[in-house]
């Protein structure tokens, strides 16, 4: 299945019914997955929230609903309850008032999104869906408070354990600690490298899978901060390194 393409059939089911109620229930299906999960799933590869989107498409539209109905009606199809929230949304979105918008041209406008379906050819990275059997890690691990902590880490890891540096494959897991908070990370190895090595078992199921080339580091950088700064709370999430490339898994969907 080409997840691009399943995309596409999400915006355009968006754009069918942008002033009709949607549901985001209904949305999941095109992906095969459950409703939280379809909304992570959606942040990972787009950016925003699939809500932030469905608003920011019917704000830009709706001008030319104006044109013909009054306020009260477009706020209602816009999916507010009142024309005073509505009228505070659209001056958030277009720094005026929706009651003067006839006197102003400078518009905000956000386009309708849409993936070439050969989306691997042109982009840093690919996505797709990937089957995972049930498989064990032997590594190391550190709790950390944030991505500045577990870049340490990893330095910390490869100066102590040579072995790593050599390895042909190597992953990197996270878990997050439900009490605290706090991330827990582990390095390690399909294999033992330390008797006092750590035992990590991943599961099984259909994974999200981000494919990219080394040289894409800094986009790698970009997507983990894209994920902190909207609070995708998705665990645990397993990063795959083998030569230039790499690859990190998701588990979005049941």
């Amino acid at each position: 299945m080409n997840i691009y393409k399943q995309l596409n059939l999400v915006f355009d089911y968006i754009e069918e019914n942008l002033f009709d109620e949607i549901a985001v229930s209904k949305l999941s299906h095109f992906i095969g997955t459950s409703e939280n999960n379809f909304k992570i799933f959606f942040s990972l590869l787009t950016g925003s929230s699939i809500n932030e989107y469905i608003k920011n498409r019917r704000l830009s539209e709706c001008i030319k609903l104006l044109a013909s109905n009054k306020i009260i009606d477009v706020a209602v199809m816009c999916g507010y309850d009142s024309r005073a929230s509505f009228s505070r949304a659209f001056k958030a979105f277009h720094g005026f008032n929706p009651s003067v918008y006839d006197k102003n041209k400078d518009f905000k406008y956000v386009s309708r999104l849409n993936f070439d379906e050969n989306e691997s050819q042109n982009s840093p990275y690919q996505a797709s869906y990937t089957v995972l059997n049930e498989m064990t890690i032997y590594g190391t691990s550190k709790e950390c408070q944030d991505y500045a902590t577990i870049a340490a880490f990893w330095e910390d890891t490869f100066q102590k354990y040579p072995v790593l540096n050599c390895a042909e494959k190597y992953y990197g897991v996270v878990y997050k600690n439900k009490t605290n908070g706090n991330l827990k990370y582990y390095i390690g190895l399909e294999s033992r490298f330390s008797k006092n090595n750590d035992v990590i078992h991943i599961p099984s199921g259909r994974y999200l899978s981000i494919f990219f080339n080394k040289d894409n580091i800094d986009k790698i950088s970009k997507l983990g901060r894209s994920i902190k700064s909207k609070n995708i709370d998705v665990y645990p999430n397993i990063e795959i390194y083998k030569g230039k490339t790499v690859e990190l898994l998701y588990k979005v969907f049941d």
